[in-house]
């Protein structure tokens, strides 16, 4: 199993990068970048796996992977019809928001949390996956 370095860059003026349900399920690809991501699935039944944590999800899932954390793709394998959104974040997006902006420090403590990667329960994955979904509606 080879490990690749992912090149991912954010959107022309942003700090973020959206992608609206790519496919790689027929793909085994162990990867990783500097940016944070945030993986919504839906639709679909596989196995996460994360740095050295594998586990199994059923019907969707919701995780925050933090930088440079190995990971594979979500839908290897799946075989149903899902709905996926993969948002790449800026390292630094929030670098120099220290002192300045008090009101992130929980986002904050969230990124610094991801370092190996967040599971969401069903409780977050029910009040944030309509919204995760229509994200690429907003400017």
């Amino acid at each position: 199993m080879k490990l690749a370095l992912e090149s991912t860059s954010p959107n022309e003026g942003s700090s973020f990068k959206l992608m609206v349900n790519p496919r790689l399920s027929d793909f085994f690809f162990w990867h990783f970048y500097p940016e944070f991501e945030l993986i919504y699935i839906e639709g679909a039944t596989g196995t996460r796996h994360v740095g050295d944590y594998i586990a199994t999800y059923q019907e969707s899932d919701l995780v925050l992977i933090g930088s440079n954390i190995p990971h594979l793709n979500f839908d290897y394998r799946v075989k149903t019809d899902y709905q996926k959104m993969v948002i790449h974040i800026r390292k630094d997006f929030l670098q120099h928001s220290d002192g300045v902006t008090p009101e992130l420090e929980k986002i904050k403590q969230l990124f610094r949390d991801s370092a190996r990667g967040i599971m969401f329960g069903e409780k977050t994955k029910v009040l944030l996956k309509e919204r995760i979904k229509a994200i690429h509606t907003l400017n």
